[in-house]
């Protein structure tokens, strides 16, 4: 008799994990399946269509694309800002042993002519510009009237 009863604590305890495992094994996969199948949220409304990326030719707001004469940077310009209150940009181009270099920056819309100087390297106390500068190409987000675009140049 005194066998029987130290064996039931024993499978007591056996039951009482598998329960627990049981258990934690249809909680992790519940939340697992809630995850999947929850929808990300938006701010977007049902039925309602996004709206497309509106563009504009880079003549619709005189940009022009020019290098200086060392080669060293990009001059960007807009020659017709009339109703443009903000403007950035998004400059990629290739360069000799480097692939997919690029910069970003705004436009300082307050000033005229608005022109940006964009270096083809990198600068801090001491400018290193890179070589052979292939496939330079500028997007800019504009917001024009109120109406947000988007303007690609090539060089």
């Amino acid at each position: 008799m005194e066998q029987e009863a130290t064996q039931k604590p024993q499978g007591n305890k056996k039951l009482l994990i598998a329960v627990v495992v049981i258990v934690a094994v249809l909680l992790i996969g519940g939340i697992g399946i809630f995850a999947m199948t929850r929808k990300p949220a938006t701010t977007q409304l049902p039925g309602q269509e996004q709206p497309a990326l509106l563009t504009m030719s880079p003549d619709e707001i005189g940009l022009t694309l020019s290098e200086d004469a060392q080669g060293h940077n990009v001059i960007a310009e807009i020659g017709k800002p009339d109703g443009i209150s903000a403007a950035s940009f998004e400059l990629s181009y290739d360069a000799k042993g480097k692939v997919g270099q690029g910069a970003i920056g705004d436009f300082d819309m307050s000033k005229t002519p608005v022109k940006k100087s964009i270096t083809l390297g990198t600068c801090s106390d001491v400018c290193h510009y890179d070589s052979e500068v292939t496939n330079i190409k500028i997007v800019l987000n504009v917001t024009k009237d109120g109406k947000n675009y988007q303007v690609t140049k090539s060089l």
